[in-house]
């Protein structure tokens, strides 16, 4: 995935593919809207401030991909990928 500051890293990484950070507009976003984590800190994976960074990335498959892991680590304690099934359960069968 390319993005830039979203909320959608934290469900697109437990796909474990690599995410890279278009952030052309960063210092304007902070100013503006304000984060809750510096994304240098903890990016789950490259982070890209041209479109010709983006495109060498792409090409060398320069991804950080460690970043990543570590992410997913940091994030979810428990991240088994039966979330679905355990709403079904719970919430629509009520364990029946």
């Amino acid at each position: 995935i390319i993005t830039y500051y979203s909320s959608n890293i934290y469900e697109f990484s437990l796909h474990k593919k690599p995410i890279i950070f278009y952030d052309f507009v960063i210092e304007e976003y902070v100013l503006t809207r304000g984060v809750h984590r510096n994304i240098n800190e903890y990016s789950p994976g490259k982070i890209c401030y041209t479109i010709d960074e983006v495109v060498n990335t792409i090409k060398n498959k320069d991804f950080e991909t460690e970043k990543l892991y570590k992410f997913i680590e940091e994030n979810f304690d428990q991240h088994t990928g039966s979330a679905a099934d355990k709403v079904i359960d719970n919430i629509i069968l009520k364990d029946r």
